[in-house]
């Protein structure tokens, strides 16, 4: 998989957007490498990607983020092919998969750890 430069992006909207449930989904989707396209569009300030969801079809995801303060950028909302529609763990995953393997992204604003890590 190609990996596209990225400016720097603020995660927090992110996590909010998605809900607890839904980021923590698409954090282990990112993790089992379910994201198998990745394409970033500077012009509509866009990610695009392709998602192997669980049954094992795939999701046509987009990403759409706005200015933030200073350089970062802040996650505006996510559209998906699934079912849910928009914001879902494909969305999510999408995002983290770029923004950790992009060599380009610098400082990537982290969101604070989920509640159901102090869980486990």
């Amino acid at each position: 998989m190609q990996r596209p430069e990225l400016p720097e992006i603020d995660l927090g909207r992110l996590r909010t957007a998605a809900g607890q449930g839904a980021f923590a989904r698409g954090v282990r989707y990112a993790d089992l490498d379910a994201v198998v396209q990745l394409r970033w569009e500077p012009s509509d300030s866009a990610l695009q990607g392709l998602v192997r969801g669980s049954a094992g079809g795939f999701y046509t995801t987009i990403a759409y983020f706005s200015p933030g303060t200073r350089t970062a950028l802040k996650f505006s909302r996510g559209v998906c092919s699934c079912p849910v529609g928009s914001d879902c763990k494909h969305v999510v995953a999408l995002v983290l998969t770029a923004t950790r393997r992009s060599p380009g992204a610098g400082h990537i604003a982290a969101p604070p750890a989920p509640d159901w890590q102090a869980c486990i």
